[in-house]
């Protein structure tokens, strides 16, 4: 060989990263890991849907309008109770609060100011006739939704069933687990009902949803939110005899 000749350079072998021994269900231990997180650090805010006095629906961005076009992503049972009387001008948290999956295992968070029993099947507040003809515990729905074009990617939102609503939720999951297997393979429509004096919802299945599978994907992250523990206002502090309440 020529003194003068290249000499050729060997080529560079990538080394294969080694894969960690992880266990066959780290998913599960991931999604328990992440809810364990969520209940420590409390419930993110800005993910609600709100109903206006108009019955229109302002989404988290800043969107408004009359009709929801939605992909149930999961759902869980809200019970919440109040003290005293509803003031529109003066909205305060709930004393006592729970949520669940199952209504006959249903307690209320430990944290909750003012917990009216050790679970929510046996409270007073949850019987009938404990406020006029209904129950002084507000039964109701939370539901975790997707936009349609946006199920794999999209925000998760919120939107909340009040009382009068439950019923017809009710029903249309009922519905639509027997004609088409479960919520996330439909998309549904939402709307107010205009006859009704406060806002209370009512549902119905507008088509098939094409990308339910994108859906399914973030079923656990959706539960995970949907039972996340809310942050609890302190309850107020009865004055002593003879002092006066600060203003």
């Amino acid at each position: 060989m020529s003194k003068d000749a290249p000499v050729a350079t060997p080529p560079v072998i990538q080394k294969a990263r080694s894969t960690p021994n992880l266990p066959v269900n780290y998913d599960e231990e991931l999604a328990a890991e992440a809810l364990a997180m969520a209940k420590r650090i409390g419930a993110p805010s800005g993910d609600m849907i709100r109903i206006n006095k108009d019955k229109t629906f302002s989404l988290p961005n800043g969107d408004s309008s009359p009709i929801l076009q939605v992909v149930v992503a999961g759902f869980v049972t809200m019970n919440q109770f109040y003290e005293g009387k509803y003031d529109s001008n003066n909205i305060k948290p709930p004393v006592c609060m729970a949520l669940g999956q199952e209504i006959e295992t249903m307690k209320p968070f430990k944290q909750s100011p003012k917990a009216q029993n050790d679970d929510c099947h046996t409270c007073w507040a949850n019987q009938w006739g404990t406020d006029g003809k209904g129950k002084a515990c507000k039964n109701q729905r939370l539901l975790a939704v997707l936009a349609p074009d946006l199920q794999a990617e999209g925000p998760l939102m919120l939107l909340k069933v009040s009382p009068t609503g439950t019923r017809f939720w009710d029903n249309y999951v009922a519905q639509v687990v027997k004609t088409q297997g479960a919520l996330i393979k439909v998309v549904t429509e939402v709307i107010c009902d205009a006859g009704a004096d406060y806002a209370s919802l009512r549902f119905r299945m507008l088509r098939p949803n094409e990308f339910w599978h994108d859906a399914f994907a973030r079923r656990n992250l959706a539960l995970e939110r949907l039972l996340t523990e809310p942050e609890f206002a302190p309850a107020e502090v009865a004055p002593k005899p003879g002092t006066k309440k600060a203003t």
